[in-house]
Order: C-alpha cells, then structure tokens, then sequence
C-alpha cells in the first residue's frame, strides 16, 4: 500500500500530474460539472 501512496505522490508532482490536477480543478469549479455531481450524490443516495 505503502508503495502506491508513493508512486501517486510521484505522479502528482511530476509535470503531467500537475496539469491534470489544473484540469481537475478547473472543471470542479464548473457549475453545470458541480449540477451534475450534486445530481449524481442525490441518485447514489436514493438507491441506499
């Protein structure tokens, strides 16, 4: 386990991981991408 943590810390800090962390970020700050998460919480609850 240990290992993995590892090679994501890796991964995030490497030029590649972090533009996709920018691109995670600016999506996650999208409204419609926020409306349809809040849709996906309020379907995943539903089903419990």
């Amino acid at each position: 386990m240990a290992s993995l943590l590892k090679k994501l810390g890796e991964a995030a800090r490497s030029p590649q991981g972090r533009e996709l962390m920018e691109k995670g970020k600016k999506a996650a700050q999208d409204p419609q991408n926020q409306r349809k998460l809040r849709e996906l919480r309020e379907r995943m609850s539903k089903k419990r």
